[in-house]
């Protein structure tokens, strides 16, 4: 090999993660604050809700808040909560609301609502979803298969009532 070509044989190696901040790239390390995610989980326990964080891949996760769907039924009317899902008030189910799409970044907003320079840098779009779930916290592949489905009904159209449909090889009208 010559020394030309030694030049030009440049590795990850060569580059200084400090010098990456310059375009926006960040380790999860420095765009996920633990202090601050303990202390807001902290205040979320305070509030009597339960935290959960649930890791998603390599450098992704979620982020869940849940209450006990009995509960409601100190703030809203019980007969109201059947007419709304029979569910709330049957058996130990939690009403739980996911926080996904933060691409490895916490926090993601600012003290004034606005997202972080980092959340801007990376593109991240934060998603809430509300469902029941049977635990406070949902699996790690409960939470990918809700992430997954829900983009698929909502990028298609499809609602939860349609049965699955086999996917058909596409017709190709011959030219003559």
């Amino acid at each position: 090999m010559s020394e030309d070509d030694d030049e030009d044989a440049y590795g990850i190696e060569d580059y200084v993660m400090e010098d990456a901040e310059v375009f926006g790239v960040q380790s999860m390390a420095q765009t996920l604050d633990e202090s601050i995610l303990r202390r807001e989980f902290n205040e979320i326990v305070a509030h009597g809700y339960h935290p959960g964080f649930i890791r998603l891949g390599v450098d992704g996760f979620a982020l869940s808040v849940a209450l006990p769907a009995k509960s409601l039924a100190d703030m809203i009317s019980p007969r109201a909560l059947v007419a709304w899902d029979k569910r709330l008030l049957s058996g130990s189910h939690y009403l739980t609301l996911l926080i996904s799409g933060l691409r490895g970044v916490h926090p993601a907003v600012e003290p004034d609502g606005t997202l972080t320079r980092v959340v801007v840098a990376r593109s991240a779009a934060p998603h809430f979803r509300v469902g029941l779930t049977p635990n406070y916290k949902p699996s790690n592949e409960d939470t990918a298969e809700r992430l997954r489905k829900y983009g698929l009904k909502e990028d298609y159209g499809a609602s939860s009532d349609d049965p699955p449909q086999e996917e058909q090889a596409p017709q190709y009208a011959h030219s003559q």
